[in-house]
């Protein structure tokens, strides 16, 4: 098609047609030319995309009505949107709703509004990936898969763009750097949502730490242009070093949700407040556990059970549940594989809150130096101060238990 146009335009050289007769010629080729480019962009943008590419946003069921509203009514992520900058991070326990609220943030229109009052004037270019450790292929769990998403939907949505991306695009997939050039931000706003980090998948290449190297990247290249908002489990390589927020800059979302969870509960088991009250207190912010627990108790419901029988089904933990919990168990890696179980043990044999300074002294031997064996005199040990406890511990805790443990100030 390419080829023909110019063969076209070279061919036209006719001086005795009428003004309008050669006008009508330019603008019919320069017509041509206009969906010979639509052509070529929308064959770029085919080579970004896959057919899969949203499943995961497809699968997750939307927020219940009149949960997660207060999240844009007030507090520190309704003030990001359009007054902050660089990153925040929604963290959470396994199972407490950050990927249902990700998309509720994705598709709710206060989001757009509040993101316009960032932009200014200039255009707001929004983009999500949701990362899927279970999906079927390694496309929704790597980097090279959530660049290119990303690029796909900001290009999606500036087709104009690609011209300016198109020299440096096939490089692109291999560095974060050809495409985040200054021409992209002519009157544009990039705000990219981004779910489940900790379902990234490490390999030999690639791990954890590429990823927030990456995140950063996109920051510090246009930190007045460019933010993401990121949701994951509570590990260490996220709250640490460059995850090292601001607290205004993080929420713990089960530490917010109880109200919501009263909410889906009213909605399921209307008539039964006993059994509402004991779920809640149960849950501890975990949406998962509460859906499942819901689904039992209806089902005893239809099935006439007595109240007493209703009760005993909020105590066991969900087999579901369970299956997710050993499965984070068996993902801790190396030598802490064993010191995780232990752990967990030690937490489990105090009721309610077990001491840092006990976990401490539970790994102790790690922060010690060993006394040579052929040492021929005393040797002093520095004891650390109680905040420095805290301080070793605390990622370590989070290491091992993979977030099923938590830790208060």
């Amino acid at each position: 098609l390419e080829r023909l146009i110019g063969k076209i335009r070279e061919g036209v050289h006719v001086t005795s047609l009428g003004g309008d007769i050669k006008s009508q010629l330019s603008e019919l080729l320069g017509l041509s030319g206009r969906t010979y480019d639509a052509m070529r962009k929308d064959r770029i943008l085919n080579s970004l995309s896959f057919n899969t590419m949203h499943r995961r946003l497809d699968e997750i069921h939307p927020a219940h009505v009149g949960t997660f509203d207060w999240i844009l009514r007030e507090g520190s992520f309704v003030d990001w949107l359009p007054h902050g900058h660089g990153v925040f991070h929604i963290a959470g326990k396994p199972g407490s709703g950050k990927s249902t609220l990700m998309r509720f943030l994705c598709y709710h229109p206060r989001t757009q509004e509040q993101l316009k009052q960032w932009a200014a004037g200039s255009r707001v270019v929004r983009a999500n990936f949701f990362f899927w450790r279970h999906g079927k292929s390694d496309r929704q769990r790597n980097l090279e898969r959530l660049f290119r998403d990303l690029l796909h939907d900001s290009l999606s949505q500036c087709p104009d763009l690609i011209p300016d991306v198109l020299p440096g695009l096939w490089e692109a997939s291999e560095s974060s750097r050809p495409w985040l050039t200054d021409k992209l931000y002519c009157n544009r706003r990039f705000c990219f949502f981004i779910d489940g980090l900790n379902e990234y998948k490490e390999t030999s290449r690639e791990d954890y730490g590429d990823l927030v190297q990456l995140l950063f990247e996109w920051i510090d290249i246009a930190p007045q242009d460019v933010k993401i908002c990121v949701s994951s489990r509570e590990l260490t390589i996220f709250e640490t070093g460059r995850f090292n927020l601001d607290p205004n800059l993080r929420l713990r979302l089960h530490q917010l949700t109880k109200k919501d969870i009263g909410i889906l509960d009213q909605k399921r088991l209307p008539d039964l407040s006993l059994l509402r009250r004991a779920a809640i207190e149960r849950a501890e912010g975990v949406f998962l556990w509460v859906t499942l627990v819901m689904n039992s108790l209806r089902q005893g419901c239809a099935d006439g059970d007595t109240l007493h029988l209703l009760m005993e089904k909020v105590s066991p933990m969900p087999p579901e549940l369970d299956d997710l919990f050993r499965e984070l168990l068996m993902s801790v890696a190396g030598p802490n594989k064993q010191r995780a179980p232990l752990m967990m043990a030690v937490a489990l044999r105090f009721e309610e809150v077990c001491d840092m300074s006990t976990l401490f002294y539970f790994l102790v031997t790690e922060f010690y130096t060993p006394v040579p064996a052929n040492a021929t005199q005393d040797v002093q040990l520095d004891q650390p101060d109680n905040d420095e406890r805290i301080a070793a511990v605390r990622p370590r805790i989070m290491a091992y238990s993979k977030g099923l443990l938590e830790v208060s100030d």
